[in-house]
């Protein structure tokens, strides 16, 4: 082999060499990047969308919080829809503020917004998209009824 051909081998060694750690090294920072994630998004969607979920995580993607508009009045209000809500299997988590009217839900298997909201309706609480039946709003304690008599 002649040094010209042995250059040439070098050199093509070398360029698979600088690949190879180019694509680990761009393969770490993407992972890092996606494992790194962590926003909060406040809005909502629709009822089977993912719009208003941020994953949260800090060394991998376990999580993800969704936020969704809940209608109730009162601390029975927010005790009844956080409990519909983390009884749905999946959900880590459910907290409902009384002001907002947002319920951030935490989820530690693949999102199920939907489960939750028929589980909160059932409850007879209504969302900005989705009422709950009449016969299940009527159940609610007097304290908790939001809807205008008409």
């Amino acid at each position: 082999m002649t040094t010209f051909q042995t250059n040439l081998l070098n050199k093509f060694k070398m360029k698979k060499m600088k690949t190879k750690i180019l694509v680990t090294v761009l393969s770490i920072i993407i992972s890092a990047g996606l494992h790194t994630v962590s926003a909060q998004h406040e809005g909502h969607g629709g009822m089977g969308g993912m719009s208003g979920m941020s994953p949260t995580t800090s060394a991998k993607i376990s999580s993800f919080e969704d936020f969704m508009k809940v209608k109730g009045n009162c601390d029975l209000c927010k005790k009844r829809i956080e409990t519909a809500a983390v009884l749905v299997p999946g959900v880590q988590n459910a907290e409902w503020d009384k002001k907002t009217k947002n319920l951030k839900v935490t989820y530690t298997d693949v999102p199920k917004r939907k489960d939750v909201q028929e589980a909160v309706l059932k409850t007879g609480h209504d969302f900005e998209i989705a009422q709950a039946t009449d016969e299940a709003y009527n159940e609610l304690p007097e304290c908790c009824k939001y809807r205008v008599k008409k």
